[in-house]
């Protein structure tokens, strides 16, 4: 079963302070990178165990967890003290004297938005703990359908492009059947036009030609070729969920084979062949950096 690594997930919920809303991005990356934010002070602790409940569903790829808490009208908390409140008054009194400016604007209202209160007044609870799991778990769920849906969409596009690439392999190999032979009787012909040594120079050099002709013989790497597209598609029909990698190799595997045969071919339409199928394998390996 093939998953993508990139897919988008999110669930809200009711907090006991208001409402709770989990973000889950992911995107291509070579192994698994967890970043969470907006944690409140509050929930600072729990990052390690928010990573922990991502790698259970997600093995691969840069994932971005980002946590919403919005305070309802009406939810408040404790104060700040009094003996807080006068040592800060008395400190931007001491900074605006020496400053010259007005200590008559620094009231109440100033105090408070310059020590940023405004989030430390909410208290949160184990209750709203409770929240942001289970909120981070349906956005897991969320997030873990998307990547299975894209993941089932690689698939058949992968599917199409191996049977295509399979066709053109079986004419690569169908122009091939004699390429061997001719190019031998070839050499032959041409080396008897020039010339005439000795039957025993001749015999040498006759050896020296199915030698060279035997290197343009590419039914070894038809062999291994055909092997490789079959494993590719046994891999997609696996029940693993991270295959990404074994996909990549493969990929690989597939590129030196035609890389070789390119090298061997003599025939001209083998060579437009051979462009057709990297061109098909590019595409692929494209994808494939998109598989968890």
């Amino acid at each position: 079963m093939l998953i993508s690594m990139t897919g988008y997930g999110q669930a809200a919920k009711k907090g006991a302070t208001g409402p709770v809303i989990v973000e889950i991005l992911s995107k291509n990356r070579k192994f698994l990178e967890t970043s969470v934010f907006n944690l409140p002070d509050a929930f600072f602790g729990i990052e390690i165990e928010i990573k922990k409940e991502v790698q259970e569903v997600i093995k691969r790829g840069q994932v971005v967890v980002r946590l919403r808490m919005e305070k309802e009208e009406g939810v408040c908390a404790d104060l700040p003290s009094k003996d807080l409140l006068q040592e800060l008054k008395q400190k931007w009194v001491e900074l605006a004297i020496e400053l010259g400016y007005e200590k008559k604007d620094i009231d109440l209202s100033f105090i408070l938005d310059q020590s940023d209160f405004s989030k430390s007044l909410i208290v949160y609870s184990q209750e709203d703990k409770k929240v942001i799991f289970s909120c981070l778990k349906e956005a897991l769920k969320s997030i873990v359908k998307m990547k299975k849906e894209e993941g089932e969409l690689l698939q058949k596009d992968f599917e199409k492009r191996l049977t295509l690439i399979l066709s053109f392999v079986e004419k690569i190999e169908k122009n091939s059947e004699n390429e061997p032979s001719l190019y031998r009787d070839k050499l032959v012909n041409r080396v008897g036009d020039y010339f005439s040594e000795s039957d025993e120079d001749r015999e040498r050099i006759l050896k020296e030609i199915v030698l060279f002709s035997d290197r343009v013989d590419i039914s070894e790497e038809i062999v291994r070729l055909k092997s490789h597209l079959d494993q590719f598609k046994k891999i997609l029909k696996s029940t693993e969920t991270v295959l990404g990698k074994k996909l990549d190799f493969i990929c690989q595997e597939i590129f030196r084979e035609i890389n070789t045969i390119s090298s061997k071919t003599t025939d001209l339409k083998n060579t437009d062949l051979v462009i057709q199928i990297k061109s098909e394998l590019e595409k692929i390996r494209e994808q494939v950096q998109n598989v968890e």
